[in-house]
């Protein structure tokens, strides 16, 4: 695809890596989920393909890299990861399911709880959770914490008064 593309880059993106073992891509992996809409991108250019190739790279590593993170040092501090606005989210969503916020915000319980909107159950028996179920939590939280950052009132300066 790389040739036909007139490019050198190889069109394989991040996402398609972490979907699984190399036998399918993020195309196969959006077709099994359910969900409302349609996961088809109509791309007319090479530029737009290698635009969207760089932003799930983007996103494809930050994901990897929280997974990794949270191995190596899960009692880190959130805001090592995750900004301000996202530990606020998360720490308001645990206080209204009636769970306990924890005392100090680290990496391990903040990814528990993106791993939760997910669709991570977090039982004792259950694993970490794994790079699908964080791309679920994560797509959440950035609606959530976007909707939130949209109720904050805004500056006297951008109002204009």
């Amino acid at each position: 695809m790389a040739i036909e593309l007139g490019t050198r880059f190889p069109v394989r993106t991040c996402v398609d890596r972490l979907a699984g073992a190399g036998d399918h891509t993020i195309a196969d992996e959006m077709a099994e989920e359910r969900v409302q809409g349609v996961h088809h991108i109509e791309l007319r250019t090479a530029e737009r393909l290698v635009n969207l190739v760089a932003l799930f790279c983007i996103l494809s590593w930050r994901i990897f890299w929280l997974t990794m993170l949270n191995r190596a040092a899960p009692q880190a501090p959130a805001k090592l990861a995750l900004t301000a606005t996202e530990i606020a989210v998360l720490d308001e969503i645990a206080k209204r399911k009636g769970r306990a916020s924890p005392r100090h915000a680290t990496i391990e319980t903040h990814l528990i709880a993106i791993a939760r909107l997910g669709g991570y159950l977090a039982r004792d028996s259950d694993g970490p959770p794994g790079n699908k179920i964080l791309w679920r939590g994560i797509s959440k939280l950035a609606d959530i914490a976007y909707g939130a950052t949209l109720r904050l009132p805004l500056p006297r300066a951008l109002v204009g008064n």
